[in-house]
């Protein structure tokens, strides 16, 4: 009778060790550039170029999240942050009007003390759609390190790819 049981079981214990694993996000390494991340396994992962990256959700591709690093940075952090603010604006609404996205709203723009040196948040409006979004930047003496994240909706799982991401260099 417990062989039987324990027979029995084994389907149900395979398939709880296979949703177990899918849960498990995946940690993206870049070495060249020195920088981490995890994302979830559904979604999209696409290599722009030996430095720029976007994970997006399979479902909504609107959300996404785009990470770049840039050699020679500028040191557009390292000017005043009034310049700063308007240069990161221009950037901002250049790379919106390319995309026919052209009514752009700052809700911050400014430097930030943590693991980057800026954040600026915005909206954008598309047709009938609100897109939010936020622009991380931080240079060091080598690299500029952009990233950008846009979403639809509320997106708590790109919260823990931000937060996931760190600096190996």
């Amino acid at each position: 009778m417990k062989s039987k049981l324990l027979i029995a079981l084994i389907p149900l214990l395979l398939l709880v060790s296979l949703i177990g694993c899918a849960r498990e996000p995946i940690h993206y390494v870049n070495e060249e550039f020195g920088y981490i991340l995890s994302y979830p396994r559904d979604w999209i992962f696409i290599e722009l170029s030996e430095n720029v990256i976007v994970i997006k959700s399979e479902v909504k591709t609107e959300n996404q999240i785009q990470v770049g690093a840039f050699p020679n940075g500028n040191g557009i952090t390292s000017l005043p942050a009034a310049q700063t603010a308007e240069m990161v604006e221009q950037l901002l609404k250049e790379a919106f009007d390319t995309l026919g996205y052209n009514i752009l709203e700052l809700t911050s723009n400014e430097s930030i003390s943590n693991k980057w040196h800026w954040k600026a948040t915005f909206e954008v409006y598309v047709d009938d759609a609100v897109l939010k979004g936020a622009y991380y930047i931080k240079e060091t003496p080598s690299l500029t390190y952009t990233l950008f994240l846009l979403t639809e909706e509320a997106w708590p799982e790109a919260i823990s790819v931000l937060e996931s991401f760190y600096f190996i260099q």
